[in-house]
């Protein structure tokens, strides 16, 4: 390893971190698919163990958290975001968004109305509140789990990836709930995320990507729904408890598949 000025950013070259090519998934064959099972999940960013995915809050020492990359990549034109439609229900990855949309989504522009001090006239005011990374505390992973034939091996890919917000009554402040931003499909988003940097505390020469991060499964996260007839969430037929006891229901019975396969 060279030494570099001690004026520069590091003491050493970082050729550790020259750009970095994406490893290709093994080719799975329809036809070798023995069992196959789509779940959505919910990655909650409060949780401790999510935390490199939101911080840092603000661009810092050239890294930044993972909303502030896609936003980035997406008004440069290097990423495609899909459109949730109006009830945030099409998870399909078939409508991308314009750049003019996408500028919308992260620069909204609201009207309210204002008092003039002078007329003391009411008017409509427009106001800018771009989206910040602080905004997004929650990801929706589509992802599926199936059972290779041929390599004789139980794998999970995640399909896409959706940015949530949290939305509060603009009169009184009430939580309604969380609303989804767009869709990113994964296969595209990881020639980006290869060369976006996830801060480690363990070690700093061997620093860890965001494709290293959902390849990994360096993250926890909820059960939010499984494929079925009805096409509902969980929260749609249970509540409380009883939700938390159907998200366990349904990891369990995904760990177990594979267990259920062989014999010991």
């Amino acid at each position: 390893m060279t030494v570099l000025s001690m004026m520069g950013q590091n003491a050493f070259s970082q050729s550790v971190l020259d750009p970095r090519v994406v490893v290709s998934k093994d080719h799975v064959r329809y036809s070798d698919l023995m069992w196959m099972k789509r779940v959505w999940r919910q990655i909650d960013l409060r949780q401790k163990i999510n935390h490199p995915l939101y911080f840092p809050d603000r661009p810092s020492n050239g890294r930044m958290s993972f909303f502030d990359s896609i936003k980035d990549a997406a008004m440069n034109g290097d990423l495609v975001a899909y459109n949730p439609g109006a009830l945030g229900e099409d998870d399909m990855l078939t409508k991308p968004y314009n750049i003019l949309q996408l500028d919308s989504i992260f620069n909204p522009v609201t009207t309210v109305k204002q008092v003039d001090p002078y007329t003391l006239l009411e008017s409509d005011v427009e106001i800018s509140d771009p989206l910040v990374s602080s905004d997004v505390i929650m990801y929706e992973v589509k992802e599926d789990w199936f059972f290779d034939n041929e390599r004789s091996v139980m794998e999970v890919r995640i399909v896409g990836i959706c940015p949530m917000i949290r939305v509060s009554d603009s009169e009184t402040g009430e939580f309604k709930g969380y609303k989804r931003l767009f869709w990113l499909n994964y296969s595209e988003l990881r020639h980006q995320m290869i060369n976006w940097q996830v801060y480690t505390s363990r070690n700093d020469v061997h620093p860890v990507t965001f494709d290293d991060l959902f390849n990994k499964r360096m993250f926890e996260s909820l059960v939010i729904k499984e494929s079925n007839v009805y096409d509902r969430y969980i929260n749609q037929y249970a509540a409380g408890e009883d939700a938390l006891l159907e998200s366990d229901r349904i990891e369990r019975q995904l760990l177990e598949m594979e267990h259920d396969l062989w014999s010991y």
